[in-house]
């Protein structure tokens, strides 16, 4: 996983990307890795803190992910990533497969399991783990745009799942910390209306070590509290928010047993 730099040189203003979304970015070669920078936009510019928590709570669940780390530029927070695509594989995203789908299937989330499989990928443990660490995040915007398959360019095969990536959008990010007890958004995507309803796609939940997960919060708190940028009474309800969330996954969980 990448190191936190303390000040990063690089002019955030540029055209430079060919990634969605409205926060200002750019591709850097850093260390001889092709990385997106990225800063946040909320009323903290928390994202790219959500970002490496999400990294650090699914290490903790070996769940296959973008692992980010925080860089600085100018005093902001920004987020950076390697690259998870290279010469020799594309991104296709659940948007694109899904513009050709001939499934009369009326769930969405059941068109694109029957188009992965189509695909010869088996895309169900795979959104098992999506929805999940949604859930625990409180990720609002998982859109068909940020999740996909890898394919092969040459010979338009696909290969698998793209790791997690694009998780800062999260964790009450565009709240401000007195309003967490009240504000903070139960609205899912992309497949149900709440996170709860989605939660219900999920087919086993065998794989989740909740014990692993629990212990990983205090390091959650250790990025949260990165230079002090974040004062203590918004990492507080964040940690706060965390515990709740996987308390309530676990009783969840064991109700599915």
């Amino acid at each position: 996983m990448f190191g936190n730099f303390h000040e990063f040189d690089i002019d955030l203003n540029t055209p430079d990307n060919t990634s969605d979304g409205v926060l200002k970015k750019r591709w850097k070669v850093v260390d001889g890795r092709r990385c997106l920078i990225k800063t946040g936009g909320g009323v903290a510019i928390q994202e790219p803190f959500n970002e490496a928590v999400a990294s650090c709570l699914m290490d903790a669940m070996s769940i296959d992910h973008v692992k980010y780390g925080i860089v600085w530029s100018e005093g902001r927070p920004c987020s950076i990533c390697s690259d998870f695509i290279d010469r020799s594989t594309e991104l296709v995203t659940a948007s694109s497969l899904l513009k050709g789908c001939s499934s009369k299937k009326d769930s969405l989330y059941e068109r694109y399991v029957e188009e992965c499989s189509m695909a010869g990928i088996d895309i169900v443990p795979f959104l098992d783990r999506m929805i999940v660490v949604d859930y625990i995040m409180a990720n609002g915007d998982r859109h068909l745009n940020n999740f996909g398959l890898i394919r092969d360019p040459d010979t338009l095969e696909f290969l698998r799942p793209a790791p997690i990536y694009d998780t800062g959008t999260s964790l009450g990010y565009d709240l401000l910390t007195k309003e967490f007890p009240y504000r903070i958004s139960e609205a899912s995507r992309p497949f149900k209306k709440t996170f709860d309803e989605q939660l219900g796609l999920v087919s086993s939940f065998d794989w989740l070590d909740l014990d692993d997960l629990e212990r990983s919060i205090p390091d959650a708190k250790r990025i949260l509290s990165t230079d002090g940028f974040l004062d203590v009474e918004r990492v507080d309800a964040l940690v706060r928010l965390l515990e709740k969330r996987v308390s309530r996954l676990r009783s969840i969980a064991k109700d599915r047993c």
